[in-house]
């Protein structure tokens, strides 16, 4: 009798911790390098590219106004994970088949990739890497080029977490942008095709 209640506590203990393990599996915040690891190893992505332009106005002093075009390209991508995949390999074939993927993927990673580079003049390159717990900005990390007429790179890298984002008023830059508006633009992006995918 005293082996049956400890094999029924040991049993109970198992399922309760197994359960437990699941639940947080789901709702685990996973570190930077985690998620690196895991986009490398087990991607679900959405990949979205095109082609931008600009226009660039100098004026000069008792001169007339000079319209500068620049040419490029961007390009998004959205890492997703699939939290549960263990649960789903034990399914049949026809449960694999019916089975919700976008209910049961959350958002990793978004990335956004760009280069525009203006005639007889200068380039500009971004690329940043955006870091989410429950479809949340928690981290953004931003690498800016700009690269001259004879070729020559001047580089400046940003990691910021959320927390220093919120308190910046403004981030000074090679690129004279407003970096956290962009940051902002670029997540919004990011959420709204993550959740279009849903």
């Amino acid at each position: 009798m005293k082996r049956n209640l400890v094999l029924i506590l040991l049993l109970f203990t198992t399922v309760c911790i197994s359960q437990n393990d699941r639940l947080t599996l789901k709702n685990r915040e996973f570190s930077i390098y985690q998620i690196d690891s895991i986009c490398e190893v087990k991607d679900y992505k959405i990949i979205s590219e095109g082609l931008t332009g600009a226009e660039m106005k100098i004026e000069s002093p008792g001169k007339t106004t000079e319209v500068i075009l620049g040419k490029g390209s961007f390009s998004y991508t959205i890492h997703l994970f699939h939290f549960d995949e263990s649960y789903y390999n034990s399914l049949t074939r026809k449960e694999q088949n019916k089975y919700n993927f976008s209910k049961n993927r959350k958002l990793l990673k978004g990335e956004y990739n760009s280069s525009l580079f203006y005639e007889n003049s200068f380039g500009e390159i971004i690329n940043s890497e955006f870091y989410y717990f429950n479809d949340v900005l928690f981290h953004a990390k931003i690498k800016l080029v700009r690269r001259d007429k004879n070729k020559k790179d001047t580089i400046q890298e940003f990691d910021l977490s959320i927390a220093e984002l919120n308190q910046s008023k403004t981030i000074e830059n090679i690129l004279s942008m407003n970096l956290k508006d962009w940051i902002t633009a670029q997540n919004d992006k990011i959420i709204k095709t993550y959740k279009d995918l849903r």
